[in-house]
């Protein structure tokens, strides 16, 4: 399962938007595969078993991630 969390701006930063993976049978066990700054809502689709596209970028599942920073 794949969940994204909106994360509050402050008076000097944006809203920004976080996406997890959640290992169901593992305790629910989360890894940090996704990072968008300055975004308000995450649009997730699957392109297939091993393929999220997060807002317009595609992350290989369980290995990939995107992290704004890194662009």
């Amino acid at each position: 399962m794949l969940k994204a969390n909106l994360n509050k701006g402050s008076a000097k930063t944006s809203y920004s938007i976080r996406g997890e993976l959640v290992f169901n049978g593992q305790n629910d066990k989360t890894k940090k595969i996704d990072w968008h700054y300055r975004e308000h809502t995450a649009n997730i689709n699957w392109t297939n078993n091993d393929i999220a596209v997060i807002n317009g970028h595609s992350i290989a599942v369980p290995h990939g991630k995107f992290d704004y920073r890194n662009q």
